[in-house]
């Protein structure tokens, strides 16, 4: 990977929304604070009525960006709502980047660190989607019982849906789901604060999802290999034709072509021309410029990803 380009992956972090769950009704008793939250009433399996409440606390002053300054504003928009008592049941913290063209410039690498969590977690929900008519990829998520990750283009959905305010050109994201934070209650079992066990999951859990994807790189690459391999035995004699060569096949998926390593072995099993799937490969980087990263560009962006955590927390 270019190494300006990978100096220029950087984000800011801060929690985005978060749901929790209340005992009894909540009224907020300011504007500030309704305009914050979204209340749903259910019962529960106990007969008793509970609030589940979401709440956006970057729409009471501002962006936040600091976890103190983060849990001020909460302990302010609980009081305005009458809330003494509370459970998680999801938290959200986005990344965020500002320059342009973020997400466009970033989606390989971020698809390749989040197919690795997912083989690592053994995580069956994934996708990608897109705009129909500029044929643009505008998000890619994973999504696991305990948690999700979703790396998507802040600025289109903007657009999208008329958001004037928001300046973020590029986000990804990390929730802590409602089973994830059952296993966090029933392990702590009631001897932390919910801010405690909140920055606990940031800087523990989370922290070792990440980690845990650099042990799973080269199972991404052989798993898109097999795929891809499959692939062109069903396309190389349909008709229509759909790829002339073995080279426009290449560059139709060079987006999941994370390694030289890889492309070899895609060569090898794709190309009967008798060519040096070596050579092959050398050739195709020095006319195509594919991107290729190494273990260490990986072990770069995972620990800029636990930077921005850490500068959130830790403020």
């Amino acid at each position: 990977m270019n190494k300006q380009k990978l100096h220029d992956y950087w984000h800011t972090g801060g929690i985005h929304t978060l749901s929790i769950a209340v005992p009894g009704t909540v009224q907020a008793a300011t504007q500030a604070a309704q305009d914050c939250i979204s209340v749903s009433i259910r019962t529960n399996k106990n007969g008793e009525i509970e609030s589940f409440v979401t709440i956006n606390p970057n729409k009471y002053h501002g962006d936040i960006f600091k976890f103190s300054e983060f849990e001020k504003t909460m302990e302010v928009i609980l009081n305005e709502c009458g809330i003494t008592e509370y459970r998680f049941i999801r938290t959200d913290l986005r990344m965020d980047n500002y320059a342009p063209r973020q997400y466009e410039l970033y989606s390989k690498l971020n698809r390749y660190l989040l197919m690795a969590v997912m083989i690592a977690y053994g995580i069956k929900n994934k996708y990608f989607s897109g705009d129909l008519l500029t044929l643009k990829q505008l998000t890619q998520v994973i999504k696991g019982r305990d948690f999700e990750i979703e790396n998507y283009d802040r600025a289109a959905k903007s657009r999208r849906t008329e958001n004037h305010a928001e300046l973020a050109q590029y986000r990804l994201e990390i929730r802590t789901m409602p089973s994830g934070w059952r296993k966090i209650y029933a392990a702590d079992n009631d001897k932390s604060s919910n801010m405690e066990l909140l920055k606990a999951d940031l800087l523990g859990e989370w922290f070792q999802r990440f980690d845990a994807a650099l042990s799973n790189l080269d199972k991404v690459q052989e798993a898109y290999n097999e795929i891809l391999e499959k692939e062109w035995d069903a396309a190389k004699d349909a008709m229509p034709v759909q790829f002339g060569s073995v080279t426009e096949f290449v560059r139709r998926y060079q987006g999941v072509i994370f390694t030289r390593k890889q492309l070899i072995d895609l060569y090898k099993r794709i190309d009967d021309s008798g060519a040096d799937p070596v050579q092959k490969a050398n050739n195709y980087k020095k006319r195509y410029g594919i991107e290729f990263f190494s273990k260490a560009d990986i072990q770069a962006a995972v620990k800029e990803i636990k930077r921005s955590i850490t500068h959130f927390c830790e403020r």
